[in-house]
Order: C-alpha cells, then structure tokens, then sequence
C-alpha cells in the first residue's frame, strides 16, 4: 500500500482474504482455550484464549473497517462496464534510443481540446529531471531514484481529476460509497468531488468509454487483469509516471511545484492540516504553472506503470515503466497526508484493485508522435 496513508483499510482487505481453513483453527483454537479453562488446565490455558481472543478482536476490527469504507467483505473482481465491441488495436512501438537535449523549460501549447466534456491542457512535452536527488534532498525516498533526464513526447492532459458527475454521464453504474449524504454546505451535491473508489481496471474502463463517446479509437484492449495499451490510437487513457510528473511540475525543479519550502500547501492542496480529512470539490486550490488543479492532495491518482522500489535509469525516452509487477503506481498525495507525501517526486503504489476513498485519476491523450526537441 502507498506510503503513510491509512493502512488499517489495507490489512483489513488482507485479512478479510485469509483463507478459511485459518479461521477455523483459531475458532477451534479459542474452543480448545475454553474448554481447558473450564477445567482449570494450567497456564497455557490463558495463552491460547488470549491468542484466539486477539484473532476475533481482529477480525471484526477487519470486517467493521471495510463497512465504513463501503467495500465488500471480500475483495471481489468486478468485470468493468460493457463497452461495444471494437477491432483488434495494433501494438504501439517504443520510441528508439536518442540523446536527451539539454533541459529547457517546457512550454504549455495554447490550443484547445474539441471534446467539450472534459477540458485538455496540451503540453509540449520536451526533457525534463524526474526523480529526486539525494544530495539535496536526503530525506528523499530511495524509490524516487535515480534522478534522470527523461524526454517526452507532446501530450494532453486533463485540468483537474475526473469528477462524479462526469463519470456518471459517461458510465452506467457508480460505485455505492458515492451513495452516502453529502455535506449540507454542498448544495451542487457531490458532482464535482473527484471521482474515488475506483480500481486501476475502472480506469481504464472509463478511458474507453469516453474515447467511444467522443468518436476516438480506444486504447485499451484487454479482459480481466491483461490489459494492453495502443499507444499509438489517439483515444483517452491514464498518464504514464513520467507524464504525470512532467505535468506536475509544470517546468519546475523544485521539491514542490510552488517552491521548496512547504508553506505553499494552504494555497495549491487539500492535505491533512486543511481538509478535515475529506475530500473536496476539484479545482478549489491554486493551479501549478500548467494551469492543473489537484496535482497536489485531494486523492491519488492511477498511472499506467507498474510499480518498482527504483527507476530503471536506461528509461529516457517515453519511460513506460516496468513489463510487470504487483502494484501500478499512484501520484499526488491526498487529503490525510503531511505536505512531504505532496512533492513531485513523490511515488506510491496500490494493487490494481484496490479501490479506496483516496484513489482516483485523470486522464490523458497522445500528442504528436515525435519526440519534442
């Protein structure tokens, strides 16, 4: 699970999926403790019952956290929503190996996305430093190394996270968490709070979906948990890591796309000393120079990559992070965490499906296919 959050939701998950025959040895493990009590059996009467007192104390602490988060008991794939049926996509083709130019400050391509339900920012692309730098900064985590120069093509990015009310024009069914009331200070109801409780599958479902809508060819083919990506079809679809830092930054190099010191959190994030530990309304805080909402706080947001405790440094061009791995990456930080789990380079992980009140995402669309300069 990502560094720093709530981590009892998690070991609830696991928990609630131990397998059976293990709850039935500590049920019979507590019987046996009874029993030996009732006849006054020495010692290791006590050690047992409080062994299999402590394993039902823990599982319905389990079952009472997954009931708050309106989770299932148990961790169910669910198919994502039907979608029509679409031609076999052909397989995108890396970028080949090139030498990074020299970092120059990226610029923000003043077109306008057509699709009038969600708005684009399209990016240049160019180079630009991932990661952290230990020297400067040695409290940075080991998995934000190495730092390197990475290069990428132009994109479109997505304002701010995708929002309720605009997954439910696109989609059918919404998660039942959404059901809850509101706060009454939200009159607008919950619309423009960031659409969370979404596995990394949903995602990719939603992407797909959006891209029929709006008369773009799909990138994802896939069933169960083997999805591909087209990176080559002009569809929506989540943001690479490497995407979703350059987007972050918005040119900057510093720990914070604000400045290095964390006093610009207030302005630019919901987090743990502003948010009352919920989330909030998109677009709400300061924009980073990209002209982005939420980059900071509020809710994680999926990325395409798998997970891996350090870069791979020969990834420069496009990085598409590992073929596989256990956990795909999220970014951003959300609203119960200190300003240090905000910073850029920041990097956390969940399986794919997970699906908490932190997680959501946004989404992006291919520019033109050469690398930028």
């Amino acid at each position: 699970m990502s560094k720093g959050r709530d981590q009892l939701s998690a070991w609830a998950r696991r928990l609630d999926a131990t397998p059976a025959w293990l709850g039935l040895a500590l049920g019979g493990l507590l019987g046996l403790a009874l029993a030996w009590g009732a006849v006054g059996i020495g010692p290791w009467a006590a050690v047992l019952l409080v062994i299999g007192l402590a394993a039902m104390a823990v599982g319905l602490g389990a079952r009472l956290r997954l009931a708050a988060d309106g989770l299932p008991a148990r961790r169910t794939p669910t198919a994502p929503p039907e979608l029509p049926a679409l031609p076999p996509l052909p397989t995108g083709t890396p970028p080949g190996p090139a030498e990074p130019p020299a970092v120059t400050r990226p610029t923000v391509v003043q077109a306008r996305d057509p699709d009038p339900m969600i708005q684009l920012v399209p990016l240049a692309g160019g180079a630009f430093w991932m990661g952290s730098d230990k020297r400067r900064d040695p409290s940075a985590y080991d998995d934000e190394l190495p730092r390197r120069q990475v290069r990428l093509r132009p994109f479109l990015i997505a304002r701010t996270p995708v929002t309720r009310g605009l997954w439910r024009r696109v989609m059918a069914a919404a998660p039942r968490p959404w059901q809850r009331p509101v706060p009454a200070e939200w009159s607008a109801g919950d619309d423009a709070l960031p659409a969370t409780h979404l596995d990394w599958f949903a995602a990719l479902a939603f992407c797909n979906a959006l891209s029929v809508r709006s008369d773009l060819p799909p990138c994802y083919q896939g069933s169960g948990e083997d999805w591909t990506c087209d990176w080559q079809a002009d569809g929506y679809r989540l943001p690479t890591e490497a995407e979703w830092e350059f987007a972050c930054r918005g040119g900057t190099e510093t720990r914070w796309f604000w400045g290095d010191e964390e006093g610009g959190a207030k302005a630019h994030a919901w987090y743990r000393a502003n948010s009352g530990f919920r989330l909030h309304p998109v677009g709400e805080k300061g924009a980073n120079p990209f002209g982005l909402h939420d980059m900071a706080g509020n809710c994680w947001e999926w990325c395409w990559d798998w997970y891996a405790q350090r870069y791979d440094a020969d990834q420069t061009d496009d990085p598409r992070g590992p073929g596989e791995g256990r956990w795909r990456v999220v970014r951003g930080g959300s609203f119960d965490l200190e300003p240090w789990d905000l910073r850029s380079a920041d990097r956390a992980w969940d399986e794919p499906w997970d699906r908490f009140e932190y997680l959501g995402f946004r989404c992006v669309r291919s520019g033109p296919r050469s690398l930028a300069p």
